[in-house]
């Protein structure tokens, strides 16, 4: 399977070197970049990436503009933040890939890396977020701190190998402190939803 990459980005100097390598292979890359003022978009586009700018107000929204916004060469996008990173086994299994006519979305599991080994317990895996989709068919919207397809269960497959996220590589305060902000909105939308419920 041919794919485009998409990719968020914010002052990610650190990791994003790391993913657009891992993205090599991949004949067309768009970053979505919210406004950085480090060197996130020097050295994109030295991966001779196209860089977007949107300021960021959520995930979903950020993913949908780059949809509606680009016009990709291939069908199938690949969606990714920057400081996940795609193994040789993903790569391979991705390029054998046949996608199934009814489907127009995959889960891809990702195995969350902590000083350079994989959390496998804690609950940290499997956990899966729809990140291959087809240009056309899949949008986005915010629930909670994170995004949702927009799309019926039937019509979202399962992708069989994971990538990795190096969720702490900004440190575990800023881990910490994001973490504690992603709480609150996933407890506003509890609340919410026992409100209309």
């Amino acid at each position: 399977m041919k794919v485009s990459a998409v990719i968020l980005t914010f002052n990610e100097e650190r990791n994003i070197g790391r993913c657009l390598e891992s993205l090599s292979w991949c004949n067309e890359i768009v970053v979505v970049d919210s406004g950085s003022t480090d060197k996130t978009v020097e050295i994109c586009k030295r991966h001779d990436a196209t860089v977007l700018f949107r300021r960021f107000d959520n995930f979903a929204n950020q993913r949908n503009y780059a949809l509606d916004e680009h016009v990709f060469t291939n069908e199938w996008i690949l969606l990714l933040d920057a400081d996940e990173v795609l193994t040789q086994r993903f790569i391979e299994v991705l390029n054998e890939m046949e996608p199934e006519a009814e489907l127009h979305a995959y889960n891809v599991p990702s195995r969350t890396i902590l000083l350079g080994k994989w959390i496998k317990h804690a609950g940290m895996w499997p956990t899966y977020q729809v990140r291959l989709g087809h240009r056309d068919k899949l949008r986005f919207k915010q629930v909670g701190h994170g995004q949702r397809e927009d799309l019926s269960p039937d019509q979202v497959g399962v992708f069989p190998e994971a990538y990795d996220h190096f969720s702490f590589s900004h440190g575990l305060e800023k881990w910490f402190s994001k973490h504690i902000r992603y709480a609150s909105d996933e407890a506003k939308l509890l609340i919410d939803y026992r409100n209309n419920a």
